[in-house]
């Protein structure tokens, strides 16, 4: 049974770019990630393992993720789904080069509605950075869609990031210029322009769509100059602050003239001895609880 549209649009992100390079910049991120988080389940009980046969990845792009897991994980079917079409191409793609059987991708017009899988067809499903995807007031449709998809017991995993705290005062100024354009757009949870806000509310988000026994377990990436990470961290958020750059213009809250300024100072300010920074991100896991 399949519960009804919430809408009739298609998601649309906040990435305003060529998809060829969010496409790279995601593949580079997905193998990044995996250092960073220590793993492609942080937090996950080993025992969990033994009971997934069947799982989806919401918003795969590029496929790493749901590729990774299908090889480490050959009892699983592992099924991602994307709005983009040059993203599933992609990750088919490298699909036929790896030769895995137990992992498929498939397209869908939107992650708000109704997705177009059975009712109770997954013990697992992962979703990251769907912040760019989905604004304040469509979360509840979404994850009331995965309870519907879970078997009883089975596990949710929401993992989402927050602005970083840096010494780059062009990086923080564009971090508030995104704050408040998000905001603009009813992406953002807070209400001041201080912070997303999206972190403090992912157990929360959980609780109301019936889900139960949420964890949390929080990830502090330090991507300071001279840290191992910098420099792979610090070139992905400078793609990315460029290409989000159209939603600050679009809401009219400064001038590209503006925001180019700021993006080449950013950059040398990121790549000097006395840049430092720290990345804050939340994994939060929850269960589908049947009495």
């Amino acid at each position: 049974m399949c519960i009804q549209p919430y809408e009739d649009a298609p998601t649309k992100s906040i990435i305003r770019h060529e998809e060829i390079v969010e496409r790279a910049r995601l593949m580079n991120k997905s193998y990044l990630l995996l250092r960073a988080l220590g793993g492609l389940l942080p937090g996950l009980k080993p025992d969990h393992l033994q009971h997934m046969t069947n799982v989806l990845e919401i918003a795969c792009g590029p496929g790493i993720w749901t590729l990774e897991v299908a090889r480490a994980n050959p009892q699983m079917q592992v099924t991602g789904i994307d709005t983009s079409s040059a993203m599933i191409a992609s990750a088919r793609n490298l699909l036929r080069e790896q030769a895995l059987s137990n992992a498929k991708y498939r397209q869908i017009p939107s992650f708000v509605h109704a997705l177009p899988f059975e009712d109770m067809s997954f013990d697992f499903i992962s979703m990251q950075f769907m912040e760019k995807f989905l604004k304040a007031d469509e979360w509840p449709y979404l994850l009331s869609e995965c309870w519907r998809l879970l078997r009883p017991e089975g596990l949710i995993r929401l993992t989402e990031l927050e602005v970083s705290w840096t010494t780059s005062l062009a990086h923080e100024k564009l971090c508030q210029l995104f704050i408040q354009s998000m905001r603009l757009d009813g992406r953002s949870f807070s209400p001041s322009d201080r912070h997303l806000g999206l972190i403090s509310e992912l157990e929360p988000l959980l609780y109301a769509s019936r889900f139960e026994e949420c964890t949390s377990v929080p990830h502090m990436v330090n991507y300071s100059y001279g840290a191992p990470l910098h420099d792979e961290w610090r070139n992905d958020l400078l793609i990315l602050s460029k290409e989000v750059e159209s939603l600050i213009v679009e809401m009219g809250i400064a001038t590209q003239e503006y925001v180019d300024t700021l993006h080449r100072q950013q950059h040398y300010e990121m790549s000097i001895p006395t840049f430092h920074a720290i990345q804050p991100l939340l994994t939060v896991w929850g269960i589908k609880v049947t009495n």
